[in-house]
């Protein structure tokens, strides 16, 4: 304190307090230092407080004699703790009794319940027109409020002091995932319904600081020019996120892979990438497990690139499509679901990002089972032709209830046709939305660049955001020669250096006419 000068006006008043003592001065790490004071135990309220019948406790990060376990965010979720505003699972028959306790005092339904459920209707004249009028779209069983959709599913009504229950268990729980308002309105609306259920999703999410902190705006991305598959499992995208801070267990990356139809994602927490760990994945948990695939995309990255890689494709016979360099959007759909990855995972980790990995799985819990905008189904509902059972397990069964004899054969040719139809939709709402995609933006055409063709290179994107003001888009001092275009894929160009020899595929985006 007396060598160094000291740019902090309050240590220097410390400081020269002190000179008239002979202090002696050592340091201590500050994870030793495990001596809290009272008022950073104090306990915080919840953002958003459920009713579970039981107390709500906070965890400490050291506890005082050592008695207590530290737990994760999402242990102690498990746990039925509530940590940081995420409240703990709650079983689904304690909910559907406060569904039945608040129907007949709901100012909304109250006359309609009544009529439904005793055959009475309401004294004046403009309520009775309106439980007539609804009368066809609600019925009461078990004493819960059902309404009818369109197409026939059957949406059970959740009361006003519940909804910020439903909201809570199906957006801020680990296993909720943070979703955007239209996947968590269309999750919300496959079982439950009340009046304004958009607007209320709409309000939830813009309120979510965790949402709106990693919100981002969507960019331009080129047409998808691989034709979409005609059968699950058959096309599989692979990519790594990372590094990422590391987790407690060591892992600093994530690798993905995605099918391209169904949209189904796997992804593998591991403290590093190289080759052979691609390849024992490749074949331990997707073609033990999924079946061979046909067509494997990647970046050029050396992991994916490797002799041992190629050796396994060629046992599959499964073709390998590589990207350009610097362009992502040639494996868009693994890209795509990296930023909702990142996104889904900063989220739930905001307070604890060494246990980032322990949310993984119920993040891609609550991502398979949510329907897919361009598909118009939900991965899990692609894969196993069925849909999975909600959360709160709003369907109550009856006691001793059984389920009735199996015929294998007639299930099994149910299963089949019912993943048929599914997929067939499937298969055209994406062949559709990909048209819409190139309408909104034309792919280029093969006769820009022409052989011989002199071109500038565009920087990757990622250094030009790094650039000064006036700084040059283009590579500085070198000029381009297109020596191949070829006709099957009309968004590349093969180019050399104007007086080289090595070759490179580069996206037609980036090139220029010089």
């Amino acid at each position: 304190m007396e060598k160094n000068k000291l740019a902090n006006e309050r240590v220097g008043k410390w400081a020269r307090a002190l000179q008239e003592y002979a202090p002696k001065f050592f340091h201590k790490d500050g994870k030793a230092h495990a001596d809290a004071d009272s008022l950073s135990r104090m306990p915080l309220p919840a953002e958003h407080s459920v009713d579970t019948g039981a107390p709500f406790y906070r965890h400490c990060n050291l506890p005082v004699d050592g008695s207590i376990p530290i737990r994760s965010g999402l242990e102690a979720s498990i746990a039925g703790v509530e940590v940081g505003g995420v409240s703990p699972l709650v079983a689904a028959v304690p909910f559907l009794d406060k569904v039945k306790a608040a129907l007949p005092s709901d100012p909304f339904v109250s006359d309609l319940f009544r009529y439904l459920q005793e055959g009475t209707l309401p004294v004046e004249t403009s309520r009775r027109k309106n439980v007539i009028a609804q009368e066809d779209s609600f019925d009461v069983r078990d004493g819960l409020l059902y309404r009818y959709e369109k197409g026939g599913a059957e949406q059970l009504y959740v009361p006003p002091a519940l909804r910020d229950t439903v909201l809570t268990m199906h957006h801020d729980h680990p296993m909720g995932g943070h979703p955007a308002v239209k996947r968590l309105s269309q999750r919300l609306l496959a079982e439950l319904w009340w009046p304004r259920l958009r607007k209320d999703a709409r309000e939830w999410v813009y309120k979510c600081r965790p949402c709106q902190e990693r919100r981002n705006q969507p960019k331009s991305r080129n047409p998808q020019t691989l034709p979409v598959p005609s059968r699950p499992f058959q096309r599989v995208g692979i990519d790594v996120v990372g590094p990422v801070p590391m987790s407690r267990r060591g892992n600093r990356f994530m690798l993905v892979i995605t099918y391209a139809l169904t949209r189904w994602p796997e992804v593998f927490a591991l403290p590093e990438i190289p080759a052979w760990k691609v390849v024992k994945i490749l074949f331990k948990e997707i073609i033990c497990r999924y079946g061979f695939i046909e067509t494997l995309v990647s970046d050029r990255g050396t992991n994916f690139l490797a002799e041992i890689v190629q050796e396994l494709l060629k046992l599959m016979k499964a073709r390998h499509l590589t990207t350009t360099s610097y362009h992502p959007q040639g494996n868009a759909i693994p890209e795509r679901f990296n930023q909702t990855l990142v996104q889904g995972l900063g989220k739930q980790v905001d307070e604890e990002r060494g246990d980032w990995d322990l949310y993984l799985q119920p993040f891609l819990a609550s991502y398979r089972t949510t329907k897919h905008a361009e598909t118009g189904y939900s991965p899990f509902g692609l894969v196993f032709a069925h849909d999975p059972q909600s959360i709160l397990r709003v369907t109550p069964v009856p006691e001793g209830a059984r389920a009735p004899p199996i015929c294998y054969d007639e299930y099994a040719g149910f299963i089949r046709q019912r993943r048929i139809e599914r997929v067939d939709r499937a298969r055209g709402r994406a062949e559709r939305e990909r048209q819409a995609r190139e309408r909104r933006n034309p792919p280029q055409m093969t006769e820009k660049f022409r052989l011989g063709d002199r071109v500038l290179l565009r920087k990757p994107t990622p250094n030009l955001e790094k650039q000064p003001k006036f700084a040059t888009k283009f590579e500085e001092g070198q000029t381009f020669v297109v020596v191949a275009v070829p006709h099957d894929r009309p968004h590349v160009a093969v180019i050399r250096p104007l007086g080289g020899k090595e070759r490179d595929v580069i996206s037609t985006d980036r090139l220029m006419l010089w």
